[in-house]
């Protein structure tokens, strides 16, 4: 298994630089340095942080204490969303790929019934393409006037 939330078996090649996970190409953002579980969980606490930097340079000490308190409770509250989301990514994934896998079963059951009915109708088609064959050599034969015996002896009865 890989170390990527997403709990796909795939190697993984990308470090986020925001939680320090190991992620896939496909598990990140654009730039491939944030995975997709940082980018939900904290887009919302990003700006917040940027416009709280601007204007706590504005804010008393005391201010900064309050906003500290609540960044943490907000840190608190995104970590359990995070856990949260990782475990329905983790679930749909799973359901999605038994989902795959039995639509590939039918798939393949398909296959296999289509097949041998091709099998079939070819053995049928040969069949019949045998017995025109023969009875063209009968009429041949008997339009040279070759007993019915003799022709007997050398073709296939039909």
């Amino acid at each position: 298994m890989s170390d990527c939330p997403c709990g796909m078996p795939f190697p993984t090649t990308d470090k986020c630089s925001e939680c320090g996970r190991a992620a896939h190409v496909y598990c990140m953002d654009d730039s491939n340095t944030v995975c997709k579980w940082c980018l939900k969980s904290t887009s919302g606490k990003r700006k917040a942080r940027q416009e709280g930097q601007t204007t706590a340079n504005k804010k008393t000490k005391a201010s900064k204490s309050t906003k500290s308190a609540s960044d943490a409770s907000s840190d608190t509250e995104s970590e359990l969303s995070e856990t949260e989301s990782i475990e329905t990514v983790a679930v749909d994934t799973s359901q999605t790929l038994q989902l795959q896998r039995l639509k590939l079963l039918r798939l393949r059951a398909k296959v296999a019934k289509y097949q041998a009915r091709a099998h079939e109708y070819k053995a049928k088609a040969m069949e019949a393409h045998f017995a025109a064959e023969t009875f063209a050599a009968r009429l041949k034969l008997q339009t040279r006037g070759v007993s019915e015996s003799d022709i007997n002896s050398c073709l296939p009865s039909l």
